[in-house]
């Protein structure tokens, strides 16, 4: 490949061609080590995250053709969330606090309890502990 390709090829650029539907932002094709990807661009508003992975970037318009500009990434999301796998159900959370309440809810009558606390549930008698006679 000549110098010129390889230049071209560690470039980094988008051409802006057309407003979004909501008029907030533009489409762009981005040109950017070696392949041609479609996407929007957005203005940055405080406080609102992100939409989905999206980088932040900055465009500065070239000279020569304002609507063809060199992307400048200021933030790249990490890799792992991008790749992370959507589960089944609902989230798995369980800290010290959640799994000490767990046992003081679920655990049998008279039992001591895990996790330090000396607390225990009452022990009452059931209907089953009284005799007949």
């Amino acid at each position: 490949m000549t110098k010129s390709g390889d230049k071209l090829k560690s470039q980094d650029m988008a051409l802006l061609h057309s407003p979004t539907e909501d008029g907030k932002g533009a489409r762009i094709l981005r040109y950017r080590d070696g392949t041609l990807s479609a996407g929007e661009v957005r203005p940055v508003e405080e406080g609102k995250p992100l939409a989905g992975d999206g980088e932040l970037v900055k465009l500065t318009p070239r000279a020569e053709a304002p609507n063809l500009c060199d992307v400048e990434v200021l933030h790249q999301p990490a890799a792992a969330a991008s790749t992370r796998k959507q589960g089944h159900g609902p989230a798995r959370v369980s800290n010290d606090t959640y799994r000490k309440n767990w046992n003081q809810v679920f655990s049998r009558r008279g039992e001591k309890v895990a996790g330090g606390d000396e607390k225990a549930r009452p022990a009452t008698k059931r209907k089953a502990d009284y005799s007949l006679n």
